[in-house]
């Protein structure tokens, strides 16, 4: 399940970064798509170090995703809609300047929608309330993992 899951991130990753492309003819926005689509599971590490303790990884363990219910805690830095919305407001500002290069409002976007898209089939997969990607409403509840709602836990 989780490869089927972390595949359908890159499709989607790559399917924004591709649109982003068609838009903009920048290649750099199908690249940090993609990066960003998949490397902002890397976050899931700051969990699990904190359920841990310490510094060591217990691949099997971490990959089985079991320590989110024993640490009942939710931090996921990256999966955040507020990091996303402000990329892209950015990206708006930096568009309104003359002399902006157009591989950097490519980039800013791709990233944006990439992060957007990323949180929404998690939210599809797990079925957490839909504001739990707002990292506002985690630090609201305490990062507690049972006032999310997931379908697993």
């Amino acid at each position: 399940m989780l490869f089927v899951h972390e595949l359908i991130h890159l499709i989607l990753s790559l399917a924004t970064g591709l649109l982003v492309y068609f838009l903009y003819q920048k290649w750099q926005a199908v690249l940090w798509a993609v990066l960003v689509g998949i490397l902002m599971d890397l976050d899931h590490i700051v969990d699990y170090l904190a359920f841990k303790g310490s510094f060591s990884i217990n691949f099997s363990e971490f990959f089985s995703g079991e320590y989110f219910l024993e640490a009942g805690k939710l931090f996921t830095p990256l999966h955040s809609y507020e990091i996303a919305i402000l990329i892209a407001i950015i990206s708006l500002i930096v568009l309104k300047f003359k002399n902006t290069q157009k591989v950097i409002v490519s980039v800013l976007l791709a990233v944006a929608f990439s992060m957007t898209l990323h949180m929404v089939l998690d939210t599809l997969t797990y079925g957490p309330r839909w504001t739990t990607y707002f990292m506002t409403d985690r630090i609201i509840n305490d990062f507690e993992l049972e006032k999310f709602d997931f379908n697993n836990s």
